[in-house]
């Protein structure tokens, strides 16, 4: 799934090495960051001149980790990027795209824009397209699932329980009655490349 919970501190998959000596990013001699589990979750923690600083928690994970794995952590009803994610074809950690390689940033924010394409649908309590938006944790699709692409599946779930000898789906979006140019426009929403992200 493309955005995921972080449960009681359990990895979801088995990419991400949090083993000593391989969960440590270092930015500078006297800075680093250390990514470490404990009973209450992931941390990432801050570490300047050998003291740990501060801690973060991991609260939402984006990537199946095929490739990489980034992580998102809440502050409020407003959500932030972490500065260090996972890449599995080096089985490393290094800093997250677009952070600086020499300090590090917490203040990155989540926007609408970012989960577009990395959950299927999330509630918005502030205004649109400000710096910092809100978002209510309950009422959130994480991940990207049916709905992503068919719309919202409650009727037809509903349908098709109370008749399951219909093989046709019912009260769902079909690319069956999309064309060539519209099949090629739903998917190019998350996978042209060419998105600029706010």
């Amino acid at each position: 799934r493309s955005l995921s919970y972080f449960s009681r501190g359990e990895r979801r998959n088995h990419y991400v090495n949090f083993a000593e000596s391989k969960n440590v990013y270092t930015y500078t001699p006297l800075l680093n960051m250390l990514m470490h589990k404990t009973d209450s979750g992931l941390y990432q923690s801050v570490n300047y001149k050998g003291e740990r600083k501060k801690d973060f928690r991991f609260d939402l994970v984006t990537g199946s980790g095929t490739k990489g794995q980034t992580y998102l952590y809440w502050q409020g009803n407003k959500l932030f990027q972490m500065p260090v994610s996972y890449f599995t074809a080096a089985g490393q950690w290094a800093n997250s795209p677009g952070f600086p390689s020499d300090r590090v940033m917490f203040d990155k924010p989540i926007s609408t824009r970012c989960l577009e394409c990395h959950a299927t649908y999330v509630s918005l309590l502030s205004e649109p397209d400000i710096k910092n938006e809100e978002f209510d944790h309950r009422n959130m699709i994480l991940g990207v699932d049916c709905e992503k692409c068919h719309g919202g599946g409650a009727q037809h779930v509903t349908f098709h329980t109370a008749h399951p000898e219909e093989k046709k789906g019912k009260y769902i979006v079909s690319y069956a009655s999309f064309t060539r140019q519209q099949q090629l426009d739903m998917c190019r929403l998350c996978h042209d490349g060419s998105i600029k992200k706010s």
